[in-house]
Order: C-alpha cells, then sequence, then structure tokens
C-alpha cells in the first residue's frame, strides 16, 4: 500500500514539474540590433528599420542597437517604443546622430558615440532611466520637445552610477546635460578639457564627481539647484565654476583635492562669476568647504565686482591660491585659510575655456566619500583614469 502511494506521490510531481516546463515562457538571449534605416520611416519600432534583433522585428527588452549613419547629412531617429529597456546604444558614422526618446527609457548599458566636432554631433533626447551603472561616452543628453511629440526632461539615477566623459576624438568643446537629474546615486564626470553645461532643475542626492572637467558650470542660473543635493568632489584637473545672476548661498557640501603641480599653468578648481544684469556686486557664500589638498579659487568680475566668503571652510591645514583670473589677489575672498601660490603656478593663472595644460595621465581619484547621509550608502568607486594628455 505504501509503495502505491509513493508511486502516486511521484507521478503526481512529475507531471507538476512537466506542467511547469510547458508552460514556462521562452527565455531568450538578448541580440545586438543593427539600424538598417530600411523603413518607410525612422522609427524604432519598424522592423525594417533593423536587422540581428530578438526575435527578428524591432528591438526587445535587453537587446543592445547599434546606430550607424554615413552621411552625407545628419540623422534624426525616434525610439517610439513603450516599455522597452535596452541594454546599449552605440552611435557609429561620421555624419552625426539624435535619437530622440517618445516614452520614458529605461538604459542598462553603454550609450557611446565616436566623438564631436563644430559640424558634428551626436545626442540622445528624452526621459531616460538608469537600470545599472552605465557610461555615457561622447553623447550629450538634451530633452525632448518637438520631434516627436514627447516632452521627456528626466534622468532618474535610480540607485545607479552615471560616468559621463569625452574622449580624445570629442573636440566640440562643450557638452551638456539639459535633463533634470533625479533619484540617488553618483556622476562621474571625466570630459578632459571640455566645458560641461548642466541646465536642469536637479533634486538628485548623492555625489558629483567632477575627475577632469575644464569648467563644469551652470547655463540657465539655476545654480543653486544644478547639483541637487549631491556632494560635489573636485579631482585635481577640475573646474568648477558657479554662475551667479545675484547674491546668493552655495550649500552643497564641496570636497576639493590637491590642485595639479605639473609643469603647466592650470586654472582654479572654483570659480565664481558674476554673472548680474545691471552689473551690481554680488556676495556668494559658500560654507560647506573641506580641502584634502592645497587648491586654486578666483573669481571672474567681467559683469560686475565679486566677494567670496568661506566663513565655515575646513581647512585641514592646507592653503588656497587666491587669484581673480590673471593676478594672484586674496582682496576678493572673506574668511578662508592662508594665501599661498600652490607648486607648479606661474604668477598668471588662466581663465576659464582657454586652456589649462595637459591633464595628468596617472589615477586622479583616491578619495571615498563615506557620508551615509549624503550618498545612500555609497562610496566612490576607486577608478583608474588614463586622461590623454
Amino acid at each position: 500500500m505504501q509503495k502505491k502511494r509513493l508511486s502516486a506521490f511521484v507521478f503526481s510531481l512529475l507531471l507538476s514539474v512537466s506542467s511547469l516546463v510547458a508552460f514556462a515562457p521562452m527565455v531568450t538571449n538578448a541580440a545586438s540590433c543593427t539600424w538598417t534605416g530600411g523603413g518607410s520611416n525612422d522609427d524604432f519600432s519598424t522592423a525594417a528599420n533593423w536587422s540581428g534583433c530578438t526575435g527578428g522585428g524591432a528591438p526587445q527588452s535587453g537587446d543592445s542597437v547599434t546606430i550607424n549613419n554615413a552621411g552625407p547629412s545628419s540623422l534624426t531617429v525616434t525610439d517610439d517604443q513603450t516599455g522597452v529597456s535596452l541594454a546599449g546604444i552605440t552611435l557609429t558614422g561620421s555624419a552625426g546622430i539624435s535619437v530622440y526618446i517618445e516614452h520614458p527609457l529605461t538604459i542598462t548599458g553603454d550609450i557611446t558615440a565616436p566623438g564631436s566636432s563644430n559640424s558634428v554631433s551626436y545626442n540622445i533626447a528624452g526621459d531616460i532611466t538608469l537600470g545599472a551603472d552605465v557610461a555615457f561616452t561622447n553623447v550629450g543628453l538634451s530633452t525632448v520637445t518637438s520631434p516627436p511629440t514627447g516632452n521627456g526632461k528626466t534622468l532618474n539615477l535610480n540607485g545607479h552610477t552615471l560616468d559621463f566623459s569625452t574622449n580624445s576624438n570629442y573636440t566640440y568643446g562643450t557638452i551638456g546635460i539639459d535633463q533634470d537629474i533625479t533619484g540617488n546615486g553618483q556622476i562621474n564626470i571625466n570630459v578632459g578639457d571640455q566645458s560641461l553645461f548642466m541646465e536642469g532643475s536637479n533634486t538628485f542626492t548623492g555625489v558629483t564627481n567632477i575627475i577632469a572637467a575644464g569648467d563644469v558650470t551652470n547655463l540657465a542660473h539655476n545654480v543653486q539647484t544644478i547639483y541637487g543635493s549631491s556632494t560635489i568632489v573636485i579631482g585635481a584637473d577640475a573646474t568648477l565654476s558657479i554662475h551667479a545672476p545675484a547674491s546668493l548661498t552655495f550649500s552643497n557640501p564641496i570636497i576639493v583635492h590637491q590642485a595639479s603641480s605639473n609643469n603647466n599653468v592650470y586654472g582654479n578648481q572654483l570659480i565664481v562669476w558674476n554673472d548680474t544684469s545691471n552689473s551690481a556686486a554680488i556676495t556668494a557664500t559658500i560654507p560647506n568647504i573641506t580641502l584634502q589638498g592645497n587648491t586654486r579659487f578666483g573669481v571672474n568680475e567681467t559683469f560686475g565686482g565679486v566677494t567670496v566668503n568661506l566663513a565655515g571652510i575646513v581647512s585641514n591645514g592646507y592653503c588656497i591660491q587666491y587669484g581673480d583670473e590673471l593676478n594672484l589677489d586674496v582682496s576678493n575672498f572673506q574668511n578662508g585659510p592662508a594665501g599661498c601660490v600652490v607648486s607648479g603656478t606661474s604668477n598668471t593663472v588662466k581663465a576659464p575655456n582657454t586652456g589649462f595644460g595637459k591633464l595628468a595621465s596617472t589615477p586622479l581619484l583616491t578619495v571615498a566619500v563615506t557620508s551615509a547621509a549624503a550618498l545612500g550608502l555609497m562610496t566612490i568607486r576607486k577608478r583608474q583614469l588614463a586622461v590623454k594628455k
């Protein structure tokens, strides 16, 4: 009797397992889709525009896409799909590409382009959510108004890290992140001697890690929201510009590394600009600075006088080379640590956007910011960054 009961139980179990197998959804490997442009429009959802996608049609969730444009004119394509996440976007060719995202897109892999110049650019526009740590290389991020019909303007870090960088093929001079940046996470900025403009009204928390940049600045006078509530880390070869349309208090925590000391002249790591419309003098109060080495701070008074109040700074025994970008001058600064001349600097400090000398080829990032409140238990990843001279 026991044998019969056991046999019946085993039979029932095997039947259940076989039923699960029979009705389980098929799991397919993600594919690499290649844009052919063979359809009657430039939409992602048109199967004739693609080859190699999962199922032989348009891209499916988990696929990565490659879009090539050999020219002669620039190409604009529209991701009109809903609910499809992509494992990466690669833009190739020599004539420029713009990808408009009509509906919110989750991206789990890198977005890359070959580079940009004065006549060629590669841009992604629309609502983007990070589904993993990703790297964007040589790609500008824009908002969508028209075309198409969407109105996407959000970049959600979603607990992940965005590595935003350019390489030696990017020669345009500026690159932008136009979206409103939300969520918790980390942005690593490594754009060499390019200027990065951030235009959104940002609310993100975590870290803005400026590894290398000729200038990182606010273009739309939203200086007090540009970095959300993030901690800003200024690397040895980076410049943070604060463009002030009026007197203000800039409250983000700022950590400043030792300034570069190669044989060339370097610009300031922090610059406060007077961007008033009436040439009125301004005071910028920046209370939450922590020095991790000797540094250079400057001002730009093209449109009026600037006073920088550093009351609250934690100097850790380090000093600041104060200047107005053309001469060493402490008169614009109040309540800061002792002034000094940083090793490797001559008596003339170059103005922003006119070149900051060669970039170091040694690892730049060695600090770990571990404040749970500021980072949401995240830490800066130590990266081996060889920045091309």
